[in-house]
């Protein structure tokens, strides 16, 4: 699938939302409005990866669910740092002499992740009202390695490929969460993700 349908999918996502009431909170004290997010320094967030990329490695059969862990902590008001590690693994298939010969390529990126968490800005500066108890909206940028590892079923196709390939990883994702209680809430990013170009997941602050 085109990269580009989940990036603007979350663009379009993301200004409609920000001219909706469901995002504002009238009655909300101005205090908890810029004060970055109600004294919640930490953020854990699980995800499914969706749109996979294709990294060209033949005719794809199956795969395991792309899965990531991100971690992060508020190091300004409008800032976190931290990490990621994520795990999934695909099956392929060769085909030699009209027959196919499967092999497995798992893959695990780890690497750092910022995020600008805006909606405290907006609310500071612009005189905008967007309630941070329930939602989140940010930009964020990852940087780090994909390490991919080789399993071949059959001596046949052992050395087609290295047994240890490492890719540098990097890329941009804007994102929006809508907390359905003071720590747990669900979102969406898309981007230049770990393994494709979207992850819908879980997240949560303490």
């Amino acid at each position: 699938m085109n990269k580009t349908i989940p990036v603007t999918f979350i663009i379009i996502f993301t200004l409609l939302f920000s001219n909706c009431n469901i995002l504002y909170s009238n009655n909300q004290p101005k205090d908890t409005l810029d004060s970055g997010y109600n004294g919640n320094k930490q953020f854990f967030n699980f995800a499914v990866t969706l749109f996979f990329r294709d990294n060209g490695y033949g005719d794809r059969m199956s795969f395991t669910l792309p899965l990531n862990l991100f971690f992060e902590r508020m190091v300004l008001p409008y800032l976190s740092v931290g990490g990621f590690v994520g795990y999934t693994a695909w099956n392929y298939g060769e085909i030699r002499e009209g027959k196919k010969y499967p092999y497995t390529f798992s893959y695990l990126p780890v690497g750092a992740k910022t995020s600008l968490h805006y909606p405290p800005f907006l609310n500071k500066y612009l005189n905008t009202r967007i309630n941070l108890q329930q939602w989140d909206l940010y930009l964020s940028f990852i940087l780090g390695a994909e390490n991919r590892f080789y399993n071949p079923h059959s001596s046949l196709i052992e050395n087609e490929y290295k047994d240890y390939i490492i890719q540098p990883l990097f890329g941009a994702t804007g994102g929006i969460t809508y907390y359905l209680n003071e720590s747990t809430g669900i979102y969406l990013e898309g981007g230049m993700c770990t393994f494709g170009y979207c992850k819908l997941g879980m997240a949560f602050r303490f």
